[in-house]
């Protein structure tokens, strides 16, 4: 028979309630291996083993500690379960840690399981039937309310088989549920195995990972190669979400990795210090939950202290919910969409839980009307609501794919909403085509009011100038007036974005407002003919370039712009870093040089110096100019002529 996809089913219930006992039942394993849990009879670790169903469902099982002093091990055991056998003794029936598990199970997102009434051969079937009754209350309206129920007895073998028929049955009716395209693992154990090194176990909640791939440790930040996987004892060549993974690890030491961290394809996952979720606070906490209380935040295996934020109220009541912000002391590896608990600082109560809405929030003002709508707006938000805000948070632009790692969504359906909301005008893309940026359209308009305001500045300062500022100096001047640090790529979209609207024009490798116009006043194009009659005047000794500046009484931008635009209007030509020839002088120059050597062979730089009627000091940048563009060849003291035929043109 063909195996089905595994699936992971937890225990859960109160302290000696015949968990463990149950499971051994099933599986014939006996996960209490610890001397002390033998001596003590209760689970202190985790447990795990797995069997198989009669239709073929590979059934991954783990087994959770019921005692009030392990609850942080239940917790780390209760992420990522596809369904539960909720376990009641029927000689001690609903008891504290009963109910703490059944509110943490469901704060966690499970949603199906089976009810299943240990010790059954220990009571008469009146008692039996009270706690049926008992039981029943207690999971009213919760995702166990119709479950099935069955009682069993690990002694007797009563009910087992009905279990196993409920088990399958379960198993058979559950929908594959989304599990994300990036690989992440909470680790709940971390060993070292002789010969092969560290082993890390958990459950795959989303992804999959192969022998070979590297994976980042975090929130530590380490990198690691996954060297081989088993996966309920048996070598596999892959982990996928879903499956209980035993992930070997390369080149990693022991102390690197531990319960709480993550293993995750790298570059993925950003630990953070910061969450915004909607809390929900169990009914039986003792009192209501205060703004500022020091919490201990559950996330998958990961504990962290935090200091909760209530942002619409001063305090929530038990059996309440609120809009928070949880405030970490130390970062945590959580996405979007994660099921979190808190817990009282000295771990005593399970304060609530719920879902993260947001893993990396900036921080918010209390009782700010727009900062609660947007958070309640993420709630129930389609994608294009929840890519609309993650924009609407960025200072200016938000990588596509940024937004799919951070909603854990697919990029072709990001990609889809994007478009979806640039259609809208709430938000603008770039490029329109292929579309890697986005950025919110108060964000564009912010960014667009910058950009002009710079280059305005710049105009006014210098008027004389055609040109604007170069895409760096823009880029920078920008950022500075913004207060926060503007990505390259997409920068460059957004001029070029603005040169197809006519906002910006291009000229000589700057960008400068499409109104502008240089204004020259008389004194100015009389410096500027002057500087231009500098070269014409004195064609083979012409002013170096920095005394041009110097001595034109004009600011140096100016002089710079129009020694450009002559040099590109072909009157001048630039012979080296420090000297600016008239660009006729020099094509009469390499006439006269061209023809001296084809009469004598060769030529020297005196030849040459006194063929053109100037110095050493013009003379030998003019020669290296010659050879550089290949008219001439340097032997020696000597210049002959080149490869290439001079046709009038320098």
């Amino acid at each position: 028979m063909a195996r089905l996809p595994t699936l992971i089913m937890g225990t859960s219930g109160h302290v000696d309630h015949g968990k463990t006992t149950l499971v051994k039942s099933l599986t014939g394993v006996d996960l209490d291996t610890l001397p002390e849990e033998k001596a003590r009879g209760l689970t202190i670790n985790l447990g795990f083993t797995s069997f198989d169903t009669p239709s073929g469902h590979r059934i991954g099982v783990v087994d959770v500690p019921g005692h009030r002093k392990f609850v942080r091990t239940m917790l780390s055991g209760a992420h990522g379960l596809d369904f539960v056998l909720f376990i009641v003794a029927c000689d001690d029936s609903v008891m504290p840690q009963t109910r703490e598990h059944l509110q943490i199970l469901r704060l966690f997102g499970v949603k199906t399981g089976i009810v299943v009434l240990t010790k059954a051969d220990l009571v008469e079937p009146e008692l039996r039937e009270l706690v049926e009754a008992e039981v029943s209350e207690l999971v009213e309206g919760t995702f166990l309310e119709r479950a099935p129920m069955v009682a069993v007895s690990s002694v007797t073998g009563e009910g087992m088989g009905e279990l196993i028929e409920a088990i399958d049955k379960v198993a058979g009716d559950l929908k594959p549920r989304e599990r994300g395209a990036y690989f992440r693992m909470f680790v709940d154990r971390s060993f070292t195995v002789a010969g092969a090194g560290t082993v890390v176990t958990g459950t795959v909640l989303s992804g999959s990972s192969s022998p070979g791939d590297e994976v980042e440790i975090l929130p530590g930040g380490h990198r690691a190669r996954v060297r081989k996987i088993e996966s309920h004892g048996e070598a596999v060549d892959r982990a996928r979400a879903g499956q209980r993974a035993a992930v070997n690890l390369r080149l990693l030491d022991k102390g690197d990795v531990g319960r709480g961290d993550m293993i995750a394809t790298p570059e993925v996952v950003r630990p953070t210090y910061m969450v915004d979720v909607r809390l929900e606070v169990q009914d039986n906490y003792p009192r209501a939950l205060q703004h500022w209380t020091r919490v201990r935040f559950y996330v998958g295996t990961h504990e962290s202290f935090g200091r909760v934020v209530l942002l619409e109220k001063d305090s929530a009541e038990p059996g309440g919910g609120a809009l928070a912000q949880i405030r970490l002391e130390t970062p945590a590896p959580v996405m979007n969409g994660d099921p979190f608990i808190i817990r009282d600082f000295s771990s005593s109560w399970t304060i609530g839980g719920g879902k993260v809405l947001d893993s990396h929030p900036t921080k918010h003002k209390r009782r700010k009307a727009l900062a609660v709508g947007d958070l309640a707006r993420r709630e129930d938000g389609y994608l294009e609501e929840l890519i609309e805000l993650e924009a609407k948070k960025t200072a200016f632009f938000l990588s596509r794919n940024a937004v799919a790692l951070d909603l854990n969504a697919p990029m072709d359906r990001v990609g889809a909403a994007s478009s979806a909301l640039a259609e809208k005008g709430d938000v603008v893309l770039l490029p329109p085509r292929k579309s890697p940026w986005i950025i919110h359209q108060e964000a564009w308009r912010r960014l667009v009011g910058r950009i002009k305001e710079c280059l305005s500045a710049h105009h006014e300062s210098l008027p004389q100038l055609d040109t604007g500022l170069s895409e760096q100096e823009l880029r920078e001047r920008v950022s500075r007036a913004s207060g926060a640090r503007i990505e390259e790529e997409p920068f460059h979209y957004s001029l070029e974005r603005l040169a197809e609207d006519k906002v910006l024009k291009s000229v000589e490798a700057t960008y400068a407002l499409s109104s502008h116009a240089a204004v020259l006043e008389e004194g100015d194009e009389q410096a500027l003919a002057a500087i231009r009659a500098s070269y014409v005047d004195c064609p083979m000794t012409p002013p170096a370039t920095e005394e041009v500046y110097a001595g034109s009484g004009l600011p140096k931008a100016v002089v710079r712009d129009f020694l450009e635009r002559l040099l590109e209007e072909g009157e001048l030509v630039r012979i080296s870093r420090e000297f600016i020839f008239d660009k006729k002088g020099v094509s009469i120059a390499l006439e006269k040089v061209l023809e001296y050597i084809r009469q004598n062979e060769k030529m020297t730089v005196a030849e040459f110096r006194d063929l053109v009627g100037t110095s050493r000091k013009y003379a030998i940048p003019l020669l290296n100019y010659f050879d550089n563009e290949g008219w001439t060849v340097r032997d020696g003291d000597f210049r002959k002529l080149g490869h290439r035929r001079f046709d009038g043109k320098i």
